[in-house]
């Protein structure tokens, strides 16, 4: 949790240099990685299997967990997708019947249209905060063994970008899936 906080503060800072210039500027992030399905269910303290029913786009501070209401230069908000998960059955932790996942940045491709009216209603234009090109794509309709954290009531956490979501059958889904049997 340390680590976001302090990745998260870098962030803010890139994006106040950024925010005045009147290119469009994109920010990257640092995770970790893991080895191991067991590495991977040991980052997540919920473990889940769901179908993606929603994706979405919301400014949010990451200090309080809550979306934001305006967008305040140096503060503690970043913009994030949020993926809304009907929760088909709890492997580890405890999950609501809906949860609702941030990750860091917008979702280029993906509603384009609503990206864009959110950028420019927070008066981010000039800021697009993405994340890797390696960054997991979660499908509307799909079902997903997801490996979250919760630190607050409103939206589960990603553990980093490529390893908090699986297809049900493959390899590491099958081998988390496993360990909670």
């Amino acid at each position: 949790m340390k680590k976001i906080r302090i990745i998260a503060v870098l962030l803010t800072v890139l994006v106040l240099f950024s925010a005045c210039s009147s290119k469009k500027t994109s920010l990257s992030f640092d995770w970790p990685e893991y080895n191991t399905p067991e590495e991977i269910a040991a980052a997540a303290n919920n473990i889940y299997v769901g179908k993606v029913t929603d994706i979405s786009f919301e400014l949010i501070d990451y200090h309080t967990g809550k979306p934001a209401a305006s967008f305040v230069s140096g503060s503690t908000q970043l913009l994030y997708t949020v993926y809304t998960i009907e929760v088909d059955s709890s492997l580890k932790g405890t999950s609501p019947t809906i949860v609702k996942i941030a990750r860091e940045g917008g979702t280029k491709g993906y509603d384009d249209e609503a990206l864009d009216k959110l950028l420019k209603k927070y008066g981010m234009e000039s800021v697009i905060i993405a994340m890797p090109d390696d960054t997991l794509s979660l499908s509307l309709g799909e079902t997903y063994l997801f490996c979250t954290y919760r630190a607050f009531d409103t939206y589960d956490w990603i553990i980093n970008p490529t390893q908090y979501a699986f297809s049900l059958g493959s390899d590491t889904a099958t081998a988390i899936a496993a360990m909670f049997e």
